[in-house]
């Protein structure tokens, strides 16, 4: 069920992360750490917050965030 942006700034942090943890899937840490952000603008500023944060952190934290979707390692990787 689609969120207003208006709903989605007022929400409390676990109310937040369970509404838009899954946008990086097995990944909700990444919904956790933008909370704090709020307000977001609009979808496209939130998802830019999300991705700038994934790319602030240790390469040890976005590799694992990589091995939770095998899908983004390409079709070759997964065969070998």
């Amino acid at each position: 069920m689609p969120i207003d942006m208006k709903t989605l700034n007022a929400l409390d942090r676990a109310s937040f992360v369970a509404a838009v943890g899954g946008i990086f899937e097995h990944s909700p840490w990444v919904a956790e750490a933008v909370w704090r952000k709020r307000p977001f603008a609009s979808l496209d500023t939130l998802h830019n917050a999300m991705v700038d944060h994934v790319r602030a952190q240790p390469p040890a934290a976005q590799i694992a965030l990589l091995r939770a979707h095998p899908e983004l390692a390409g079709r070759e990787a997964r065969f070998g």
